[in-house]
C-alpha cells in the first residue's frame, strides 16, 4: 500500500495514500486551526487508516458523496491548494506589527502631502506578505485602523485636481465638556 500511486476511480478502493502522503496529512492536520480543512484532512487520514466511504461519513456525519468529492479534489489540487482555504472571512494578510508599520509609512506620506490611493495600498500589502489582497481587505484595514476615503477628488501636491479617491485619517474629535 505504502508504494502505491495513487488513483482515482469510482470505487473508493482505487484511492491510496502513500505513508509519506499520509505523515503529511498528519503534519499539517496538526498545524491548522480551521475546523473545515482539519475535517477534510481527517477524511483522507481515514481513508489511509482503513476506513470506507460509509465508515468515514457516518463517523464524521457526512455524506458519502461529500467523501468521494474530497478524494478528487485531493487528487486533483494536490495537499497545498487542498489545504487553502479560499472563503475564509476575516484572515488577517497581516499582522498587527506590520500593519502598525504600514499606518505609520501612510501617515508619513499624508503628512507630507501626498495622494494615498487604494491601489497604493494593494501594492504595499502584496509587497509585504507576497500574497494578493482585494481591495475590500484594504478597506477593511484603514477602517481597522481609523482611516477613512474622502468623498471627493482629492488634491496632488502641485494643487492640480485629481480624479483619484484617496484615503485620509479621521481627525478624532473633542469631547464636549
Amino acid at each position: 500500500m505504502d508504494t502505491e500511486i495513487c488513483e482515482w476511480g469510482l470505487l473508493m478502493g482505487k484511492f491510496r495514500l502513500t505513508k509519506e502522503e499520509y505523515a503529511e496529512i498528519i503534519k499539517k492536520e496538526s498545524q491548522l486551526r480551521d475546523g473545515s480543512v482539519k475535517r477534510r484532512l481527517r477524511v483522507l487520514s481515514m481513508r489511509f487508516e482503513g476506513y470506507s466511504a460509509e465508515e468515514t461519513a457516518r463517523t464524521l456525519g457526512m455524506n458519502k458523496s461529500s467523501i468521494y468529492a474530497i478524494f478528487h479534489r485531493y487528487e486533483t489540487q494536490g495537499l497545498e491548494e487542498f489545504i487553502r482555504n479560499k472563503y475564509a472571512k476575516t484572515r488577517r494578510v497581516l499582522t498587527e506589527a506590520q500593519e502598525k508599520a504600514l499606518i505609520a509609512a501612510l501617515e508619513q506620506r499624508e503628512n507630507e502631502g501626498q495622494i494615498i490611493t487604494t491601489q497604493d495600498i494593494v501594492e504595499a500589502v502584496q509587497a509585504e506578505t507576497g500574497e494578493e489582497v482585494a481591495r475590500s481587505y484594504v478597506y477593511a484595514f484603514l477602517k481597522r485602523n481609523g482611516w477613512r476615503k474622502l468623498l471627493k477628488p482629492c488634491k496632488a501636491e502641485n494643487g492640480e485636481s485629481t480624479n483619484k479617491l484617496c484615503w485620509m485619517p479621521v481627525k478624532k474629535q473633542r469631547p464636549v465638556e
